[in-house]
């Protein structure tokens, strides 16, 4: 049997691409202001985002020089710039600090950042059927020995299925696009981050213009 086309790569994520998380994927208020993280100490605006990428505090510690930010896509671009700019070698171990989806041993599951946990809970990756769970974990095992990391999605910008489907068919691309679509979704990731923590105070500000001053 011939193996499925690959998938072609995403587009460069810019801010106009990442669109808002889809409403079932609703969460609490943003507890964080950006203008606020634009004046807090440099320490202080690291250890706010160290959540935003997956267990890589050193992305928000590096983009921390790049304030005051205006907007929260000017952050986010921010942050991306980071980690395109960093090293190949950091460049995998941020790609192989995610975890695998839908892991079954509850204390795996346990051990999930609270951002992932409630990413794969609202996609539904923690109640899929015994039949697709178990296709499922071959695509990802069969994904993990071919490219040497974990398959990477923005889970909250599908449904379980597409996510499924995406992962068997992603399998066959190559290794060098695979490394450059995961960073795409890693950084797809952290703007749906972004937007459940940080509100965008001075975007908002600068468009109500002295009025609001």
């Amino acid at each position: 049997m011939s193996a499925p086309a690959a998938a072609p790569a995403p587009a460069a994520a810019t801010p106009a691409a990442l669109t808002a998380s889809p409403a079932s994927a609703s969460a609490p208020a943003p507890s964080l202001r950006l203008s606020a993280l634009n004046a807090m100490p440099a320490a202080d605006f690291a250890t706010a985002l160290a959540a935003i990428y997956e267990s890589s505090p050193w992305i928000p510690e590096e983009a921390a020089a790049q304030r005051p930010f205006s907007s929260l896509s000017a952050l986010h671009a921010a942050l991306a710039r980071v980690v395109a700019a960093a090293p190949s070698a950091r460049q995998m171990a941020l790609i192989r600090a995610h975890p695998r989806l839908a892991l079954k041993d509850p204390a795996e599951t346990a051990k999930l950042t609270p951002n992932s946990q409630l990413e794969q809970t609202r996609t539904g990756l923690t109640a899929l059927t015994a039949d697709v769970r178990a296709q499922f974990d071959r695509y990802q095992k069969l994904y993990g020995e071919r490219h040497g990391f974990p398959f990477i999605v923005a889970v909250l910008a599908l449904d379980r299925d597409a996510i499924v489907r995406q992962c068997g068919e992603r399998v066959w691309n190559s290794t060098e696009a695979e490394v450059r679509r995961a960073l795409a979704e890693i950084d797809r990731i952290a703007w749906f981050r972004l937007q459940r923590s940080v509100v965008d105070d001075v975007a908002h500000a600068h468009a109500a213009g002295p009025e609001a001053n």
